[in-house]
């Protein structure tokens, strides 16, 4: 009788621990794929909202992975495509790219300082983000 009582005990727990690799493993392959999705929606829905001093407030949107935006605003909770995102803001795409590269300098090299040798450098980065550069004495 204790012998059948020790089986059971282990039998339960053998299938205790079954299900339990189980459901890790299952999870580990649902997390994956969420990952991958989620890496794939960020890739192809690309989304750009903010404030720009002489495009003011602005929504753009991309659903080819960035090759082409368009501008767009929601209207009773839909979303309406206004046109192509440099026919509704010119200028502001070259601006957004001058950004993210501005961003990305000074990540890499630390602080614009606009002296040594990157100097010439710094200075065409700033102008690209919209930036006006000028010399002291001017």
């Amino acid at each position: 009788m204790l012998a059948v009582k020790i089986a059971e005990v282990i039998f339960f727990f053998v299938v205790m621990g079954g299900m339990f690799v189980l459901g890790m493993a299952l999870q580990r392959y649902r997390s994956k794929d969420d990952r991958y999705e989620l890496e794939k929606y960020r890739g192809t829905y690309l989304k750009q909202n903010g404030y720009l001093e002489g495009y003011g407030q602005y929504m753009l949107i991309s659903l080819d992975g960035g090759l082409a935006w368009y501008a767009y605003d929601i209207i009773r909770g839909k979303v309406v495509i206004l046109g192509a995102a440099e026919e509704k803001f010119p200028g502001l795409l070259e601006q957004l790219r001058g950004l993210d590269e501005l961003t990305a300098y000074v990540r890499k090299h630390g602080a614009v300082t606009l002296s040594g040798g990157h100097a010439n450098e710094e200075i065409a980065i700033l102008k690209r983000a919209g930036f006006e550069v000028k010399r002291k004495d001017e």
